[in-house]
């Protein structure tokens, strides 16, 4: 009898298990035991639980027993705690299982990392770096792993960096083909901004210590974030958990944490170089790690650096980049329950040249820190966790920069000059108390704290501009010169309380709930610093009124989602939230400058609103996914409705002769718009060696109420919104459908090497807001070659090609008017990491 065991926890505490077989009688005396740390059952690489205390018994032999109960019918089963223990037997007529036992410290009291210094078994190696849909949601921490079940949730691990050439974790969620219903606006090769089910920029929250951009349009959130420093990242597609903060859409990513040794002091590292051809991207890493039993450490730095890209028509745009980050995490076990984790981050970015942007990044530095304090087993409660942050960043940039110049002649023509500079902060707490239910449920109760603030000062000097639109005159006497753009330094304060809670009705249903209640509290400077207000104040300029900053909003957010395990292979998801966010301090404050919030423009200008209400989203998601022996697949749609919806309206451009050469836009709500979609997959091992997959994604957004506004912007020429003819159009920026099939092959003995070849497939859209002067664009394909080889247990190398035949391609994102960014042509990439 063959069954396959997957992902099984007791108590956090694992055992590594050597087998090859499943006897129901003594093995044969050929049989060999493996090498610890390896457990090889149906040629699967799996960790088995330690079981209750007296359940476990050993013979001369070295041998576990394993019960009865665990049929063929359970095989491929995630079993809860409570499950577990009563399949667990002490009868001396038990299955054996022949086995290396692998010594296992008491209970940890946070999530650990036991290092190893090898790569992870062969036959997984394939997996871990090409990723799949159908990831075994069990290798997320136990204290995450809820999330990973919420309908529609994508689940993707940080090794896929090494296998994908990614840069930061916007570029990592991009390329991989685990990450469905994920689209990404690729700013430069270091800097991307994530698309979730068509979310734009503040619809998105990511986990630890709460990142924002700067300026919307060059950081992103993500784009601090070394992607080969993760270990995992959850994408929660709505309004399904509670412990982030008030929103609808969730990146939960987890750093790489401290280790631990219980067999005494060790130390190790790995050196890692990767080199690209297409703008000679060289990245250089080199990290140490180590630690005792109870204590660990974890220092790093890589560099990074790349010149102008190639289009697959050959011509250069600008894109060079130099990057260097820093990450550091030291870990103590204080004693058996409690423990400290710490994690510093440093990134310095020089020279960042964004192909879609008239700025160029001239420094941006962000540093970040986190403490995380871990209690366990106390009378009242089975954990309580404590984590505190704060992290800045400071950017510089200009459009002066030569290359730039080349790039948009337009900026030479009319006398263009422009610099920035800015700087964020975040900082806040969070404290949660866990108690567990012991049949595989649990109830957190938590309470948080978000503190934010932000500036940015934009000084242009206008030339002349001629056309429809503004007449801005002569440079020498227009009142534009040398004038500040600014969003005045502005703040956020966010307490909150929120519940979460898990119930395993049965062995076939668990549903999980929760909520949360926050008050917002947002205000801005009166300084104007060297702005141009056409009025007294800011706040007349930008909302025509006074007393408009001080503003609060008061949200509430809850959800319900259920799986349901039908048989041993299908499981039926679902789920029905309500989530509420407020307004950004980019659309309530920023006053004209030169943001690209509609990025099939290189320049457009946004007004703020001060006088925004909340958004208002309900959502509704039902899917299923099943799991075969050598079939996976899965399918989940969606609907959302958002009351309220945050969007732009149109208030005029700036040309020069039939030139557009900026947008005016304003922020503003409508009264409703709706989101709608689905996402699949599907995989099919052909034989041991060889493997079929797709996946395809689609977002469609709509504006139901364009005749409604409450849009101030003082430039508005529009009495209503920008189209009141129509009474509804597509939402703006949203990605169109896009596909991935490929093949996958793998050495069927050992799994040391292994090759994969896709095609993207991206459908034209052809659903545009026209009012926001968004246009349709087409459809293209392009093709990935990717492979690796384990050359020896200490030494991996990774080669590939992107775009395979070189097409010229434009993303739907990328700008149209005064320049025309197309994506990279070819591109040879080469990695190698070795491990000591």
């Amino acid at each position: 009898m063959k069954i396959t065991l997957r992902g099984f926890l007791y108590g956090g505490a694992l055992a590594a298990v050597s087998a090859s077989q499943v006897f129901a009688s003594e093995p044969p005396e050929s049989e060999s035991v493996p090498a610890p740390g390896v457990a090889r059952v149906t040629d699967h690489f799996v960790d088995l639980p330690i079981p209750p205390s007296g359940a476990v018994t050993e013979d001369s032999v070295g041998r576990v027993r394993i019960p009865q109960l665990l049929s063929a019918s359970q095989a491929g089963q995630e079993l809860t705690n409570a499950q577990l223990i009563e399949t667990w037997s002490t009868d001396p007529e038990d299955v054996f299982l022949p086995v290396s036992l692998q010594e296992v410290a008491p209970v940890p009291v946070a999530p650990q990392q036991f290092q190893q210094i090898a790569p992870p078994p062969a036959s997984t190696l394939s997996s871990r770096l090409f990723g799949s849909p159908s990831r075994n949601r069990s290798l997320i921490g136990e204290n995450r792993r809820a999330n990973a079940f919420s309908p529609g949730a994508s689940v993707i691990l940080g090794s896929e960096s090494k296998g994908r050439k990614t840069t930061d974790v916007g570029s990592l969620l991009g390329r991989s083909t685990g990450a469905l219903g994920v689209s990404t606006e690729r700013r430069s090769p270091i800097v991307n901004d994530v698309r979730v089910r068509g979310s734009q920029v503040g619809q998105l929250l990511a986990s630890g210590s709460y990142w924002f951009p700067v300026r919307q349009d060059l950081d992103t959130l993500l784009s601090k974030i070394d992607s080969s420093i993760i270990d995992d990242v959850i994408v929660i597609k709505g309004p399904y958990s509670s412990k982030y903060g008030p929103g609808y859409n969730f990146v939960d990513f987890q750093l790489s944490e401290s280790p631990r040794y219980e067999n005494g002091f060790e130390s190790h590292g790995s050196t890692t170089l990767n080199y690209s051809t297409n703008g000679e991207q060289w990245y250089g890493r080199q990290s140490f790690w180590g630690g005792d039993a109870d204590y660990g450490y974890r220092v790093g730095y890589g560099g990074r650096g790349g010149v102008d890209y190639e289009t697959g028509d050959g011509v250069k745009l600008p894109s060079s980049y130099k990057s260097g980050n820093l990450d550091v995490a030291l870990g103590f076990d204080l004693d058996d329950h409690r423990s400290l984790e710490f994690n510093y981050m440093r990134l310095d970015q020089a020279d960042v040249q964004l192909p879609n942007q008239i700025n160029t990044i001239d420094n941006l530095q962000t540093d970040s820190w986190e403490l995380i304090y871990t209690v366990t087993n106390l009378d009242q409660v089975d954990r309580f966790t404590a984590e505190t942050w704060y992290n800045t960043t400071e950017l510089q940039g200009n459009a002066q920069d030569s290359g730039k110049r080349r790039q948009i002649p337009l900026l030479d023509e009319t006398a263009f000059l422009n610099s920035m500079e800015g700087w964020n902060m975040s900082t806040g707490f969070n404290l949660s108390w866990t108690w567990n239910d012991g049949a595989g449920g649990d109830l957190t109760v938590g309470v948080d704290m978000r503190y934010l603030e932000q500036e940015y000062n934009e000084r242009t000097q206008w030339g002349l501009f001629e056309g429809r639109g503004f007449m801005l005159g002569d440079p020498l006497t227009s009142p534009f010169q040398n004038s500040n753009f600014p969003l005045p330094r502005a703040m956020s304060s966010n307490p909150g309380l929120y519940l979460d809670h898990v119930n395993q009705v049965n062995e076939e249903l668990v549903i999980r709930s929760g909520g949360r209640l926050d008050i917002v509290f947002m205000n801005a400077d009166q300084g104007l610093n060297g702005a141009e207000t056409f009025g007294e104040s800011l706040e007349t300029y930008i909302n025509g009124a006074d007393d408009t900053f001080r503003q609060h909003f008061q949200l509430g957010q809850a959800y319900v989602t259920a799986n349901y395990a039908v048989d041993e292979n299908v499981t039926l998801n679902g789920g029905v939230g309500f989530g509420m966010r407020a307004p950004t301090m980019a659309e309530m404050y920023s006053s004209g400058y030169f943001a690209t919030v509609m990025p099939q423009f290189a320049l457009t200008s946004p007004g703020g609103n001060s006088q925004l209400k909340a958004e208002k989203r309900t959502q509704i998601d039902i899917g299923f996914t099943a799991e075969y022996e050598k079939f996976r697949g899965g399918m989940n749609a969606y609907h959302a409705w958002i009351k309220d919806f945050i969007t732009l309206d149109f208030a005029g451009t700036i040309r020069q002769g039939t030139t557009l050469v900026a947008p005016f836009y304003g922020y503003t709500n409508t009264d409703l718009a709706t989101l709608a979609g689905f996402e699949g997959y599907a995989e099919h091992d052909l034989n041991d060696w060889f493997t079929t997959f797709g996946t395809v994604s689609f977002t469609e957004g709509r504006d139901h109420s364009r005749r409604g506004s409450n849009f101030p912007f003082t430039f508005s020429t529009a009495t209503g919104r920008s189209n009141s003819s129509k009474g509804e159009e597509p939402l703006y920026a949203i990605y169109p459908l896009q596909a991935r099939t490929g093949l996958r092959v793998t050495e069927p003995m050992d799994g040391r090497w292994g090759a994969e070849i896709s095609a993207r497939i991206v459908q034209q859209q052809d659903r545009v807001a026209t009012s926001l002067l968004e246009t349709q664009t087409p459809g293209f394909t392009t093709y990935d070659l990717r492979a690796f080889m384990q050359v020896s247990d200490n030494f991996l190398v990774t080669a590939g090609v992107e775009n395979l035949t070189d097409k010229n391609y434009q993303e739907h994102l990328d700008p149209r008017n005064v320049t025309n960014v197309f994506q990279p042509g070819a591109n040879y990439y080469l990695g190698a990491e070795l491990t000591y």
